[in-house]
This record gives structure tokens, C-alpha cells and sequence, in this order.
């Protein structure tokens, strides 16, 4: 069968362009299929996550054609702090750094269609876009995801803004008081910049804890981090009607063990709610591919319903995560460009909070991995307020936590602390590669760093991992050399 591609893009997201650069540096010819509904680039959300702790300094670096914010009285302003990015991102725009955006893609040799199309009923199987049948080996899904809309009395009557579509403010001016409901990673990062600016937020959310699934202690920590910037969390608390009034929206709300609701006033509403598809225009009933709102779903090579069709990221019903979506490109990308017998492996890759501090977790909770392997797994935590790193650079607050099975097997491990998406990388390493705890206890790392903190918790789970025979000949062998 002649085609015209070896892979059509079904993009509209920052994956679907990131998949395209990869596709493309393989040799293969691909379509980038752009609708006009396409997510903008995630920089702005990337840019609002490195400057978090700069506005909690007070001390943003200077940047062309603007003034030193550090040299001000006042903190950085909301107009400052998107000026700030949009430079940021320029600079880089202009650097050497291979770029997903479009225009690269297109002189890389990306064919990228502005427009939006569906699939065909006639066989073979092929994308009608702009007037164009367009045919190809595989196709790939990686569609944009939107807020969902919660039901709630009076919420038709307010005007409600979608965290997906919050770049960089539908405003205008930045509102005195912001009501964010839910807790979409995206949503705290927001909720800790916007504070740190000046704006009194309200974060609400009808689950138990801000990172549900997770341990409880990370959960806990991330939220007396935003409590501290003074960010209103309202957890187990159901939002029970929205009351327009001309100058403010009126709240009602209940904790779920209180006999009466609590009242308070905002003057803008954002949507950090689950994450829901809508791929009705892209006619998929037609050719065999079976989807709902929340997900859509693949086998464990992500083919769908349709063998040809793939899919990947968060599409799949999961919390985004870059280095989980990326992950399941290549994967997706492999396995349709050459065979498809290549599989995801989610061991190792990091799941991460880019608060200040940021939380990071890999592989498996405490929880989980005790439901999974019972008293077989050991558990080592140490606060960040005994690494000598933290100490100098007053960033005491945070803590890393390993869990390992007794033979030697890591499982996962979970941090939150000042630049941990940095130094955590090594347990990553660790895992990917499949190295034990023991292997990890003889690794030495630069001192004074925060990665330091790893190879004596690493040699505590392999002595706690040591057969009890094991550690009774070594006590006997220390007894014997001092009674001689």
C-alpha cells in the first residue's frame, strides 16, 4: 500500500509537537496535524515553576529592556512577571536548542497543517484536513485536554476560567482574590506564584489530602509549604453554590464533617479540575477507535481499538507528567514506525509538584508498595535539616524518603526540598538501570550537596536488608575481637 507519511500527528498539544521532532529525527516523514483548538506551548507553566522561588526573593534577575525588580521596594508585578517570561522564552527561541515549536518543525522538515480534519470511512484508512485525504502507516493520537466543568448550582452564572487556558491571564489585571477549585499540579504552582504577587488565594478541593494516592506525609508537607505563603487550603470541602453579585461571587461551601456551610467572597474563579478529552470532531466512532471523556483506551504496545491508531500521554487517563509523556511517545513512536512490540516501563520516571520547594516522587508510594510486598519492603527518611547543603543555603525544609524490598530491590523513593528535581535524578538512574540498594550504599556523592543525603540512607536499608544470621555473625565477630 502506497502512503504518504509514515506518521500522521494528531497534535494539538505540546506532545504532539515534541512527538513529531522525534519521528522526524528518525527519518521518517511526518504530518503534524495543528487544529485551532491546540493547547498553547507549556513555556509559560515551565517559566511560572523556575521563578517561583525568585518571587519568593523578592529578586528576579535583570533581563533586557527592563530594570533590576531586585532593586525595587515592591515585589515583582504580574505585568513584570510576564514580561519576564516572554523575554526568557525569546532568548531561547534564539539559542541553538533544538525546539519543538512549529515553525522549526516545519524547516526540520515537519509538514505541519494549520487546520483541523477527521477521519474517513473508506478504506484504506486515511485523515480528510483542508480539502486534503491524507494516508499514512500509523497515526498518532496525542489530542488537547481541557478543565472539566464541575456541576455546581450558580456556576453557569460566573465566569469561570480554565486552568488550560490561563496563559498568561484572562484578566487583564490580576484579581485581589482568586478562588482555584482542585488541585491539577499545574493549579499549585499557581496558586504559590499568584499568592507570593499578592493575590489571596483560596485552594479547594473535595479530596482528603492535596496529592491524593500518595503518602500521606509528602501531602502534608506540600501543603504547610503553601499554607506558609498563606494560601487558604480547604480540604475534604464540597463547593455548594456560586452567587453573582456586581462586584464579588459569593461562596458557599461544607467540610464534610462541619453541620454548617462556610461563606467567603472572591473575585474570580479558576478551574484546576480533572482533565477531560472531546474528540467528536476527529470522527473516530467511524474507524473502529473506542474513547470516552476521561481516557482513551490502549493496549500495552498503546494501539487503540484501531491496531493502526496510537495514543499517548495524558489522553490515557493519567495526571500529566512530562517525563511519563515523553516516555510513552518514544514508545508509541517505535512501535509504529518499526514493530509494535515495545512497552512502556514507568519504573524510575519521576512524577513531579514544581512548587518551592518541589515534590518529586518515583516509583512507588509507601503505600503502595507495602499493599504489593507486605513486611518485605524497608523504609528509610531523613529531613532535609540534617544535610549540611540545606543548612548553608537556609533551605532546611523537606525531607527524602526510600523504600526497598529486603533483597536489595529499590522501589521507590519520594522527596520534596530545595531543588530536588535536580539532585533526585540518581535514584532515577538507579532505578531505570536496576541497581539494588546495596550497589547505591557504595556510591559517594560531591559534599556538600543535597544528593548527599542518599548513600547513608542507602547503606540503613542495606544493614536493615542484611539476613538476621548475617548481622548475628557480625555481632558475634565484634564481641570476639574485644574479649581478646
Amino acid at each position: 500500500m502506497t502512503v504518504d507519511y509514515d506518521l500522521i500527528i494528531l497534535g494539538g498539544s505540546p506532545l504532539g509537537r515534541y512527538a513529531a521532532a522525534q519521528a522526524n529525527q528518525l527519518g521518517a516523514r511526518v504530518a503534524l496535524i495543528e487544529p485551532s483548538i491546540a493547547q498553547p506551548l507549556d513555556d509559560w507553566w515551565a517559566g511560572l515553576a523556575l521563578l517561583n522561588p525568585s518571587l519568593r526573593a523578592v529578586n528576579m534577575p535583570p533581563i533586557v529592556n527592563m530594570p533590576p525588580i531586585g532593586a525595587q521596594v515592591l515585589p515583582p508585578t504580574w505585568t513584570d512577571l510576564c514580561r519576564y517570561i516572554a523575554v526568557s522564552t525569546d532568548r531561547f527561541n534564539a539559542s541553538s536548542l533544538p525546539s519543538t515549536r512549529l515553525p522549526h518543525l516545519e524547516v526540520a522538515g515537519v509538514e505541519v497543517i494549520r487546520a483541523g480534519g477527521s477521519f474517513c470511512r473508506q478504506l484504506p484508512l486515511g485523515f480528510a484536513v483542508a480539502d486534503r485525504l491524507l494516508q499514512a502507516r500509523a497515526y498518532l493520537l496525542t489530542p488537547p485536554l481541557q478543565s472539566s466543568r464541575p456541576i455546581i448550582p450558580g456556576i453557569e452564572a460566573i465566569q469561570t476560567v480554565p486552568l488550560t487556558e490561563f496563559q498568561p491571564s484572562p484578566w487583564g489585571t490580576l484579581p485581589k482574590r482568586l478562588l482555584i477549585v482542585g488541585i491539577d499540579a499545574r493549579g499549585l504552582v499557581c496558586a504559590q506564584a499568584l499568592q507570593r504577587l499578592g493575590v489571596q488565594i483560596t485552594l479547594v478541593t473535595r479530596h482528603s489530602q492535596l496529592l491524593p494516592g500518595e503518602d500521606a506525609d509528602g501531602a502534608q508537607l506540600l501543603r504547610a509549604v503553601l499554607e506558609a505563603d498563606g494560601v487558604t487550603v480547604l480540604t475534604h470541602t464540597t463547593l455548594e453554590q456560586f452567587y453573582q453579585k456586581p462586584d464579588q461571587i459569593d461562596v458557599a461551601a461544607r467540610e464534610q464533617t462541619a453541620d454548617f456551610p462556610i461563606h467567603f467572597a472572591v473575585d474570580a474563579v479558576l478551574l484546576a479540575t480533572p482533565l477531560q478529552l472531546d474528540l467528536h470532531p476527529l470522527n473516530l466512532a467511524t474507524v473502529g477507535v473506542q474513547w470516552r471523556s476521561d481516557r482513551i483506551p490502549v493496549n500495552r504496545h498503546l494501539q487503540t481499538s484501531q491496531p493502526r491508531i496510537y495514543a499517548c500521554g495524558a489522553c490515557l487517563g493519567s495526571e500529566p507528567s512530562p517525563a511519563i509523556d515523553r516516555h510513552e511517545a518514544d514508545i508509541a513512536i517505535a512501535n509504529a514506525l518499526f514493530w509494535p512490540f515495545r512497552q512502556p516501563h514507568y519504573r524510575g520516571l519521576p512524577v513531579t509538584v514544581p512548587t518551592d520547594p518541589a515534590w518529586v516522587r518515583i516509583g512507588l508510594t509507601e503505600h503502595q508498595a507495602r499493599r504489593q510486598y507486605g513486611d518485605l519492603i524497608q523504609v528509610a527518611s531523613r529531613s532535609l535539616q540534617v544535610s549540611e547543603k540545606a543548612q548553608l543555603q537556609a533551605e532546611p525544609i523537606g525531607f527524602l524518603k526510600l523504600i526497598a524490598h529486603r533483597d536489595g530491590t529499590i522501589l521507590g523513593a519520594q522527596a520534596i526540598g530545595a531543588q530536588t528535581s535536580e539532585w533526585i535524578s540518581p535514584l532515577a538512574l538507579a532505578m531505570q538501570q536496576s541497581l539494588s540498594i546495596y550497589q547505591l550504599a557504595k556510591s559517594h556523592f560531591l559534599s556538600p550537596t543535597f544528593a548527599e543525603l542518599i548513600s547513608p540512607m542507602a547503606q540503613q536499608l542495606s544493614r536493615q536488608s542484611q539476613p538476621r544470621w548475617q548481622q548475628n555473625l557480625i555481632t558475634s565477630w565484634l564481641d570476639f575481637g574485644r574479649s581478646r
